[in-house]
């Protein structure tokens, strides 16, 4: 029994709508994605960051202007223009150890536009395309009040050694003040 000619558009027409719907819902998921990735990248406390395989910074997340940068004065330029000069040598080692593969982590010193210093860890590893490097993506926390309270501990158990040490040769040297007079035995 031939098809009759009206119903051919219905159906045409009822396959483009199911598409049409289809892709609607795909893209408002894909917004939907789009909003929850850009959130978590606002709300974390470390920067995400990318540079390309020539070391230029490519991406810095939003929160990376809360730790005194300024994004738009930062992409495109190369990485090396936030590292501590004194620094620069054990970053380059370590991005040319994530170049074979590796994940990396690394301690070393930031500095911001003001010129202030800033002690950070990043980790990061290398991003292939095709095999080729393409650059490398990491996350960068700033820990610079954790090796304050670290060296203020350090300088508080000096102080007290320091203190021990003083009490030790005061009581020894009472002692033997106290054995010369004959006081003590």
């Amino acid at each position: 029994h031939p098809m009759m000619p009206e119903t051919l558009p219905l159906t045409e027409d009822t396959r483009l709508a199911t598409s049409d719907a289809q892709l609607r819902a795909a893209l408002e998921r894909l917004e939907r994605s789009d909003r929850q990735y850009r959130e978590l990248l606002e709300n974390l406390n470390e920067i995400v960051w990318a540079i390309d395989a020539s070391g230029v910074l490519t991406y810095l997340s939003p929160n990376a202007a809360q730790h005194g940068y300024r994004i738009e004065d930062l992409v495109g330029q190369p990485f090396d223009c936030i590292v501590h000069p004194e620094d620069l040598g054990s970053v380059t080692q370590a991005l040319e150890h994530a170049r074979h593969g590796a994940p990396v982590r690394i301690e070393y010193r930031s500095v911001d536009a003001g010129g202030a210093i800033h002690y950070v860890r990043s980790s990061f590893r290398a991003m292939f395309e095709d095999g080729v490097l393409a650059g490398f993506q990491g996350v960068l926390g700033d820990i610079t009040e954790q090796r304050r309270a670290e060296e203020q501990l350090r300088a508080s158990q000096r102080l007290e050694a320091v203190g021990r040490l003083a009490h030790l040769v005061l009581s020894h040297l009472c002692k033997r003040t106290l054995v010369g007079l004959g006081v003590a035995a």
